[in-house]
């Protein structure tokens, strides 16, 4: 992993802050029990249910790209 200070160069920025798994769930308003966070936990907590608003939950809503 890239430190904050080299992504802050590349970025052009005086200055960079991550947030904590715990810090983006307060700062969007949901909670870990309805989303899920394996791909920054490496914890898969609701193994791919339905209720799941993981990264592939709005997939079959969009149309696919076609090249």
């Amino acid at each position: 992993m890239r430190s904050a200070n080299v992504v802050a160069d590349e970025l052009r920025v005086d200055s960079l802050h991550y947030l904590s798994l715990q810090g983006t769930y307060e700062a969007v308003g949901v909670s870990r029990e309805t989303h899920c966070d394996a791909c920054f936990s490496g914890e898969c907590q609701r193994g791919g249910t339905e209720t799941v608003n993981g990264k592939h939950a709005l997939e079959s809503k969009l149309p696919l790209a076609r090249v």
